[in-house]
């Protein structure tokens, strides 16, 4: 047995087997595993184009600021105004010319509440609340309306006549990430989309 060859291929091999599972092995397996998340997004956000034609205004503006993903408990503060929504004069014409439709398919003109302001504060600039995502807070400042005004703005604006699009239209483009649009009831609601982990399915609650 030729002993020096046995310990230098031992020897060798040795290094190539370090090399392989600490270099070459974890950038191989950060490459795939950042690839199927490629291909996971690819297959979601395809999903997702036919159902955003349903509501193409619809975006996501802001996820949880904690470990995973979600907003703490306390971190979100509702305070809700006293003086009550008031539509837009132009749009309280429009509400009115088809409030009697609306009520003849079955619509009430209940009590909804929207947002009426959102404020994100810094509370701490602490490493360890970052941590805990108790480092911010996010107040909505909302306020009660009437479901006939989001029809006659939101809905009228996606359904509506050529000429009561153009109006919303025009009316909404003062609208940002931090501030509703003016004269616009924007609803203050909660809505779940649960996407499965191969990407292939896109699960949506209905409401009753």
């Amino acid at each position: 047995m030729n002993w020096p060859s046995l310990v230098v291929g031992a020897f060798v091999g040795g290094i190539v087997g370090i090399v392989m599972q600490n270099i070459l092995f974890p950038s191989f397996q950060r490459r795939w595993e950042e690839g199927r998340q490629r291909t996971s997004y690819v297959k979601s956000n395809r999903a997702w184009l036919g159902l955003e034609q349903l509501h193409p205004r619809l975006a996501l503006v802001q996820a949880g600021w904690g470990r995973d993903g979600c907003f703490p408990e306390g971190s979100i503060v509702l305070r809700r105004e006293d003086a009550p929504f008031v539509l837009d004069p132009v749009l309280s014409g429009i509400r009115d010319v088809h409030a009697r439709g609306w009520t003849a398919e079955g619509f009430t003109n209940g009590e909804q509440i929207g947002i009426a302001a959102i404020s994100n504060t810094r509370l701490s600039d602490e490493h360890s609340d970052e941590i805990r995502g108790s480092a911010h807070r996010l107040t909505l400042t909302v306020h009660g309306y009437r479901y006939f005004d989001f029809l006659a703005t939101h809905d009228l604006r996606l359904r509506g006549t050529e000429d009561e699009r153009a109006v919303l239209d025009r009316l909404a483009q003062a609208s940002g990430p931090e501030q509703p649009t003016p004269g616009f009831p924007t609803p203050c609601s909660v809505g779940l989309s649960v996407l499965s982990e191969g990407g292939t399915h896109l699960l949506l609650t209905r409401r009753s």
